[in-house]
């Protein structure tokens, strides 16, 4: 069973280049949902990280991109 506040006190950063064409559909909004509803929350920029935060990247695939480098 999946804890339900899982994510409690957790800061996440999604990020996902615009493909067309992929092996796996990578679904920000979908997964801000789950992050959400299980206690986390979901900033756009690593400058929105709380300094004491537990903060993570999720992306697709690797980039170099300020907010993928930051991170």
């Amino acid at each position: 069973e999946i804890n339900p506040r899982i994510f409690l006190n957790k800061t996440f950063i999604l990020t996902s280049a615009n493909r067309t064409v992929t092996e796996v559909q990578f679904r920000k909004n979908e997964m801000k949902k789950q992050i959400i509803e299980r206690g986390g929350s979901v900033v756009e920029d690593i400058n929105q990280v709380p300094l004491d935060a537990e903060a993570y990247l999720i992306s697709d695939t690797h980039y170099r991109t300020h907010k993928y480098l930051a991170a």
